[in-house]
């Protein structure tokens, strides 16, 4: 497999990932901004409700969540609660775009199979996924296998803007290569 030009399909792939990255920066950035307004709201009370929800037909408030006034300024902060929700969604579904599509699209461009083409990046996205999926995002032995993003400790998984930046960079410089 000749590596000297990076795939098209590998390259819009990379594109791809930037808007994800984004989507988690900006969302983070939104969510400190609305904990900070929130707690200097006058009359702000720490152990009041929290209420997502809008009007009905008739006009009446319709709650579709709730949750304490604390709780929820303290999820919305740096590397909070919120924010690791978010980061499970985004690599779940950043490795779902991979596997179920980009992958095989670069492996065509390239002549190979798609289960011939590796990348060590993915790879290690894959793991940090089924531990995210199946282990309740706690990591334990199989972190040994991790090739690229070496940072994840045994227990639970903590996503910092760091860690998700650190990604992110991976795949900016990541690379295919074929198993056979």
């Amino acid at each position: 497999m000749n590596m000297d030009k990076q795939p098209e399909k590998l390259l819009e792939f990379k594109r791809v990932t930037h808007v994800i990255y984004a989507t988690y920066t900006m969302s983070n950035w939104g969510m400190q901004r609305m904990a900070t307004e929130i707690k200097n709201t006058e009359g702000y009370n720490p152990d009041g409700v929290f209420q997502i929800g809008t009007p009905d037909k008739d006009g009446n408030r319709q709650v579709f969540a709730q949750l304490g006034n604390d709780p929820a300024v303290k999820g919305m902060k740096k590397d909070g609660l919120f924010s690791q929700l978010i980061a499970h969604g985004l690599i779940c579904w950043l490795y779902s775009l991979w596997d179920e599509g980009y992958r095989e699209k670069i492996a065509t461009e390239l002549g190979e199979k798609k289960n011939a083409l590796c990348c060590d990046v993915m790879g290690d996205i894959r793991i940090i996924r089924n531990l995210i999926l199946h282990n309740n995002a706690v990591a334990d032995s199989r972190i040994s296998n991790l090739k690229v993003l070496t940072w994840v400790e045994e227990g639970v998984i903590v996503f910092t803007g760091e860690s998700m930046q650190s990604i992110q960079e991976a795949i900016n410089t990541m690379s295919v290569y074929s198993n056979k």
